[in-house]
């Protein structure tokens, strides 16, 4: 392991400059590190999993036009008093897709997802809780997000929402359209 070898190397080069001998060891210096740290341990406390058929899409008809529909909504209870803390990771997945509304096959127009916990965004997500998946084109997506909710009443259920949406190119007259093809949802709840 790199942290082995380092220390290592930095005992030698301290032995041979203690003896005055120069050698391999003198001057060795150990590249910057990464911390080791150790995960914080939390335990599962209920797994919850949301499935559709079919699709969930939505179009919008003009340069920089952007258009969103709702994928779920679901309410998730974080078991515990007033104060309990929960993380939620959702898992997300399904065939997603951005495309344009005809003419010729335009690149840049973007694909989203947006989550929000109790109206909040989580942190791994850009402005506005967005996350692209894509440009024009379908893709396989899968993505994960956690977020750690504080509860204000007992054993309060808290309101997840999941959109998919797309983004127009500038330059895209016709606009753009997205859609995500049965889409499956894991909620796994866990206390730090």
């Amino acid at each position: 392991m790199v942290t082995h070898e380092c220390a290592w190397r930095a005992a030698v080069a301290k032995l041979a400059i203690g003896m005055a001998v120069m050698g391999a060891g003198a001057g060795v210096a150990c590249a910057a590190e990464a911390q080791v740290t150790a995960p914080v341990s939390h335990t599962l406390i209920g797994t919850y999993y949301e499935a559709y058929n079919g699709s969930k899409a939505t179009s919008c008809a003009a340069a920089g036009c952007t258009a969103w529909v709702n994928v779920a909504t679901v309410s998730i209870p974080c078991t515990g008093a007033v104060g309990a803390a929960c993380t939620i990771e959702l898992d997300v997945a399904g065939l997603a897709e951005v495309g344009y509304n005809g003419g010729s096959f335009p690149n840049g127009n973007v694909g989203n997802y947006q989550f929000t916990f109790d109206g909040h965004y989580p942190a791994a997500t850009g402005p506005d809780g967005i996350f692209p998946f894509g440009i024009t084109g379908p893709q396989a997506s899968g993505f994960i997000v956690t977020y750690q909710v504080k509860n204000t009443s007992l054993n309060q259920k808290h309101v997840i929402v999941v959109n998919i949406g797309c983004l127009a190119g500038s330059s895209i007259s016709s606009g753009c359209n997205a859609q995500i093809s049965d889409p499956s949802l894991v909620f796994r709840v866990m206390r730090p």
